[in-house]
């Protein structure tokens, strides 16, 4: 529909990412042997390295171009969340409930009728809070805070930041930053595209290798023949 904007290239590293967690199903199963590997495991691993390499590059360059071309509409992210009028507060209120000394089930209650009186009338939770005898004494500032979601948002993303770091040191980087990351990606990028400019190319690559893959083992399995051996 026109006024739809898809996400098309997201749609498609995600649809990329099955083919890649169906390869990965293919390597587990060839942990069948351990010793003394028949060619049931050499003969999908000739497929699934290849294609798994080619595809996993690939879908970094697209997940690079998702993220620099990012638009975040805060306005819009707040007026979804209230679209409930704080109901989906409801489970901290029940933890501060029981905190406070009610019974889990007691506390359920009030927390579940408070909600669902604010989502069917339009009126904001805290207020209904604020006013009833069970729940007024009750931090509603500390209960209706967006922060307890996402506080632990900057040690996750500190931990990708560390792993960054640790990577550009193994690799002889010295003084990793923002700005040198990025210029590593733009180099990346640019080579990217030459290789896999788009899905067309990608499927053409592919096609080589598992062509070039079955010419050489047709070659070997033909040098391999023992005399009077049947075809």
């Amino acid at each position: 529909m026109p006024h739809k904007r898809n996400p098309i290239i997201s749609e498609r590293i995600c649809g990329l990412a099955r083919v890649l967690r169906g390869n990965a199903a293919a390597g587990l199963e060839n942990v069948a042997l351990w010793h003394e590997r028949d060619i049931s495991h050499s003969g999908a691993e000739r497929v699934i390295l290849p294609d798994s390499t080619i595809l996993l590059d690939y879908v970094q360059h697209l997940a690079i171009g998702v993220v620099r071309g990012l638009v975040v509409d805060a306005e819009r992210m707040r007026a979804n969340l209230d679209l409930t009028h704080g109901a989906l507060f409801s489970q901290r209120v029940l933890l501060a409930l029981v905190e406070s000394g009610l019974e889990r089930d007691a506390a359920y209650r009030i927390a579940q009728e408070a909600s669902q009186r604010a989502f069917t009338s339009g009126t904001p939770l805290r207020e209904l809070l604020a006013v009833d005898p069970q729940t007024a004494a009750l931090d509603l500032d500390a209960i209706f805070d967006y922060g307890a979601f996402t506080r632990y948002a900057g040690e996750i993303v500190g931990r990708l930041g560390d792993r960054l770091r640790a990577r550009s040191g193994r690799r002889g980087r010295a003084g990793f930053s923002r700005a040198g990351y990025d210029r590593i990606s733009d180099g990346r990028s640019a080579s990217l595209s030459a290789a896999a400019g788009d899905h067309t190319a990608l499927r053409g690559r592919q096609a080589r290798i598992t062509v070039g893959v079955g010419r050489r083992y047709a070659a070997g399995r033909g040098r391999r023949r023992c005399p009077g051996s049947f075809a």
